[in-house]
């Protein structure tokens, strides 16, 4: 196991951390969770590049600039 900083929108922090705790869950285990999922069946994801006009590509923006990445190189991360 590592542990690693990561930055999230206040309001998908929150959200999510709410949903989690319904399943009985913390933050660090309903992440888990998720990317296994991602792993698992990467198709879930739906995302083939983010460009600048796409949802993804603005909570991108927001923690790491103005770069557009493929999703191979956002799965490499």
């Amino acid at each position: 196991m590592v542990t690693k900083n990561i930055q999230l929108d206040d309001t998908i922090l929150e959200t999510s951390m709410k949903l989690f705790q319904q399943y009985g869950l913390n933050l660090s285990e309903g992440i888990n969770i998720l990317l296994q999922k991602i792993i698992n069946k990467p198709e879930l994801l739906d995302i083939e590049e983010i460009s600048k006009d796409d949802e993804d590509y603005k909570l991108l923006s927001q923690t790491r600039g103005e770069e557009t990445i493929s999703l191979d190189e956002f799965m490499k991360l």
